[in-house]
């Protein structure tokens, strides 16, 4: 999970095959697993047996992942009645469901196709307060996303209703709340967007409460160009590479 590890809590599920991949123009690589008592045989089956994160204080989280991280195939999962209080995260501050990076979408008669990876999830009645996205070098137009909440590609069918946000700061596209990249059918209805902020000095933002976005395009993890200290040891960029070729 790279730069997201250390929410407060992860939730994890499974959601293809063995061998499979799926997303973009992956997809016909890719054996979904169903509601079919075959395939409800899998553990994290979320299509089988749902999540329901309920009544919890989620507070202080600041390894990268932010409060709750809804990773992936996390299908009809609820969050709800939860306080999420003074996170940090490099996407997200508070709630993610899902991850921006993807291969491009497949099309069917000019449109394109849901990705599907978190569908239906739930997200009401929380208290989303004076939390912060800080951001990292995955995305090349704004280093973050919303403070508050991030809603990424594939949250198909979302609904975000009835949730008090309030207080968060991105230094990205977002204070309160970001629906980011291409997600089908979902709904933000009800909600209290309250003093929430996005800020960087070097960049231009947008979107203090509520930013609705396409993903920017993915910037390099390991940057070609120079010295980049988040590069694998042994990889051509470390900056361990680079000072033993100009010493030779």
């Amino acid at each position: 999970m790279g730069a997201y590890e250390g929410a407060a809590i992860t939730v994890l599920g499974k959601g293809v095959h063995a061998n499979s991949t799926c997303g973009g123009t992956e997809q016909p690589n890719c054996v979904v697993l169903t509601n079919s008592t075959a395939d409800c045989a899998f553990q994290s089956n979320f299509l089988c047996a749902p999540a329901h994160i309920d009544g919890m204080t989620f507070s202080n989280s600041s390894q990268g992942g932010g409060g709750i991280f809804l990773h992936g195939w996390t299908h009809y999962a609820e969050v709800s009645n939860n306080r999420i209080h003074g996170n940090g995260g490099t996407l997200s501050g508070g709630i993610i469901v899902g991850q921006p990076e993807a291969a491009e979408a497949t099309f069917t008669n000019g449109v394109a196709d849901p990705y599907g990876w978190d569908t239906n999830v739930n997200i009401h009645n929380n208290a989303v307060t004076s939390n912060v996205s800080y951001g990292d070098e995955l995305n090349s137009t704004t280093p973050a996303s919303a403070g508050g909440a991030v809603l990424c590609l594939g949250s198909d069918y979302y609904k975000f209703n009835y949730n008090w946000v309030c207080g968060n700061m991105s230094t990205g596209d977002g204070g309160g709340l970001s629906h980011y990249g291409y997600s089908v059918g979902g709904h933000i209805e009800h909600n209290s967007f309250l003093f929430n902020q996005s800020y960087n000095t070097t960049i231009t933002t947008h979107g203090g409460g509520v930013i609705v976005q396409g993903g920017p395009p993915d910037g390099a993890a390991c940057e070609a160009a120079t010295v980049d200290k988040d590069c694998p040891q042994g990889s051509p960029m470390a900056p361990e590479t680079v000072w033993s070729l100009t010493q030779t």
